[in-house]
């Protein structure tokens, strides 16, 4: 039995085989937080091996080919991946076959504990993190607004990784370190920011070109060259930015940002009314890239109305909490945005 601890207060029980490739990509994501032992943390979910999980002939369609139901067990299907889920108020159990990919148990998996630790006093925000001269920074926004490629610049400087894309807040407002992985293929570096990163510039200037044509040729070479990029900062690398800090630390947020593309980079004026509507709308709607788990989970369990009222009150608590500084970047300055927030 293996375990991933969150935020020193809640774990995930993973039951399965290491030689499982669905369990070991899962073991990359989350490795600072993988451990063999329990460390006597309640337990939110728990991921099991099930030789053969099908879905069953009178199970009902629910979205697009893609999600079924048949009495009270959820199938999640991508291609010819899939895994079986079963919910319950205080627990969520994940099925896997040896099939089940791992980007797919990776996607439910974080989809479902957006809504299982709102229970231990936890919730995510769309947040880049690190900590640079004692003070610890936030930069909140949409996707694609240049949280990770300013917090990476931030790394060049010194400052010490906690975050991307998604951060654990506790309710009085302090940050947890979520280490996990930095997908490079969704962002679009300089060639100073590869060199930095020791990233080779050919293969990913092949990947960017081959993703944005669509014959059969270029969509192989992309998703070969995607799988690649996938891990090229890896926790090991980020936690090298941050050897001073524990995934069981909690720290105090110094500086909050909202980050916003403009056509200028500086600092800006942003109303903390603006800032909540804004978070608000960005996490309702940061777990729906697969299919809208939530909304056929309220449909398919009583229960999951109390939860959705739980998950949203703890979230309107620390969001309203925050003070908020605005930010705006023009193009691609995230060097210019990282000496303007650091110096």
């Amino acid at each position: 039995m293996s375990y991933i601890c969150l935020a020193n207060t809640c774990s995930i029980a993973v039951n399965c085989p290491g030689e499982v490739l669905s369990i070991q990509y899962l073991q990359k994501e989350f490795q600072l937080h993988w451990t063999g032992l329990s460390l006597n943390l309640p337990i939110v979910g728990e991921v099991l091996l099930e030789e053969d999980i099908r879905i069953p002939a009178s199970a009902v369609l629910l979205c697009s080919n893609r999600l079924y139901a048949k009495d009270g067990v959820v199938f999640c299907k991508d291609g010819n991946s899939i895994l079986a889920l079963e919910l319950e108020e205080s627990l969520f159990q994940i099925r896997v076959n040896r099939s089940t990919s791992g980007s797919l148990l990776a996607l439910v998996l974080q989809t479902l504990l957006n809504w299982y630790i709102p229970r231990y006093g936890l919730v995510f925000l769309h947040t880049a993190s690190f900590r640079f001269n004692e003070k610890v920074y936030a930069i909140h926004g949409f996707g694609g607004a240049g949280k990770t490629e300013t917090m990476i610049e931030a790394l060049q400087r010194g400052a010490q990784y906690l975050s991307d894309d998604l951060a654990i807040f506790d309710q009085e407002g302090f940050i947890h370190p979520y280490y996990r992985r930095i997908g490079l293929h969704d962002y679009s570096f300089t060639d100073e920011q590869l060199t930095k990163l020791h990233i080779d510039k050919k293969k990913y200037g092949l990947m960017k070109m081959c993703e944005k044509r669509n014959d059969r040729i270029s969509r192989y070479i992309f998703q070969r060259l995607r799988g690649h990029f996938k891990i090229s900062v890896s926790p090991e690398q980020l936690y090298s930015f941050s050897t001073s800090i524990s995934v069981i630390d909690r720290l105090k947020v110094d500086l909050h940002y909202w980050l916003d593309l403009s056509d200028e980079t500086c600092i800006a004026e942003i109303s903390n009314e603006s800032f909540i509507q804004r978070m608000t709308f960005c996490m309702q709607n940061e777990f729906r890239s697969f299919v809208d788990f939530d909304g056929y989970f309220g449909f398919l369990y009583e229960f999951w109305g109390t939860k959705r009222l739980e998950h949203d009150a703890l979230l309107q608590k620390v969001v309203s909490s925050i003070d908020i500084i605005g930010l705006r970047i023009k193009g691609q300055n995230y060097n210019e945005l990282a000496c303007l927030i650091l110096e």
